[in-house]
């Protein structure tokens, strides 16, 4: 069930179709491409910390978020052994052709995303002992002094 569940979990990531999921790893995915894409000359935006808490529960947990990295060209580096310094880096050298392709994808993909559903309607009135709603309360009659002092000012 768990592998199940981690596999919706990954489609989510590649389709955006995972409800609030999908779209906060899309969306991280697409801050990271902008941000790249932006000022790809800084090393900070091309890199990615194993141990950020939002990659953690967006991409990084996900086998799909990772490959999506490795598409745009990331790549993993471990580490040292026993370290939290692991990285998703795209080295300076790579062609930002393919992150380029991957962010217009998932910008589109945003943008075709069905709109999220309204709230939730109002609870409906609670139904009598004889099985029927009560009725609702009945309208107020429109008199003449209501008419009259709806009248324009001044005539």
């Amino acid at each position: 069930a768990d592998a199940d569940a981690d596999a919706d979990a990954d489609a989510a990531v590649l389709d955006g179709g995972g409800g609030a999921a999908g779209e906060q790893s899309l969306s991280l995915l697409c801050r990271y491409g902008s941000n790249v894409m932006r000022s790809p000359h800084e090393a900070r935006y091309r890199t990615i910390r194993h141990s950020n808490a939002a990659f953690k529960r967006a991409i990084g947990r996900h086998a799909a978020g990772r490959q999506v990295l490795r598409l745009a060209g990331f790549a993993f580096d471990a580490g040292a052994a026993g370290g939290d310094d692991r990285t998703w880096s795209l080295p300076p050298t790579s062609s930002l052709e393919p992150l380029q392709y991957l962010l217009q994808e998932a910008e589109a993909l945003q943008r075709a995303a069905p709109p999220r559903p309204a709230a939730r309607p109002p609870p409906m009135p609670p139904v009598s002992e004889e099985g029927a709603a009560p009725p609702p309360p009945p309208l107020a009659p429109a008199s003449a002094s209501a008419s009259a002092s709806a009248a324009p000012i001044g005539r």
